[in-house]
């Protein structure tokens, strides 16, 4: 508590590749953050933070959608709708999902020039 606040730190989690990560919907592939929240309330974790920004879901520089972190966003929403059981800071244990992200990424760059 910060003068009558509660405050929460974003959760930090590790990719499949043991690179620490934001719990950030521009920077995590769905995957990721779907293994890393069912892995926190495993663990017992009583909060998880995801992070987004007024931009994230934009192309770089444009005001055109980011359609990669649009469907991200909504896919992240669904699994949290369907699965209001979990717990609302946190771990990845498997390189498959972190893969794909960096798959997703890559082809963001091509698509965007």
């Amino acid at each position: 508590m910060i003068e009558g606040v509660e405050v929460f730190p974003v959760t930090v989690m590790a990719d499949g590749f043991g690179r620490l990560r934001a719990a950030q919907v521009n920077g995590c592939s769905f995957a990721e953050m779907r293994s890393a929240l069912l892995l926190a309330q495993q663990s017992g974790v009583e909060h998880f933070v995801i992070v987004s920004h007024n931009f994230d879901m934009l192309r770089s520089g444009s005001t055109a959608p980011d359609w990669t972190v649009v469907r991200r966003f909504e896919a992240l929403c669904r699994f949290l709708a369907e699965r209001k059981d979990l717990c609302m800071s946190s771990l990845s244990d498997h390189p498959l999902p972190t893969a794909r992200r960096w798959a997703e990424q890559a082809l963001r760059r091509v698509v965007a020039r």
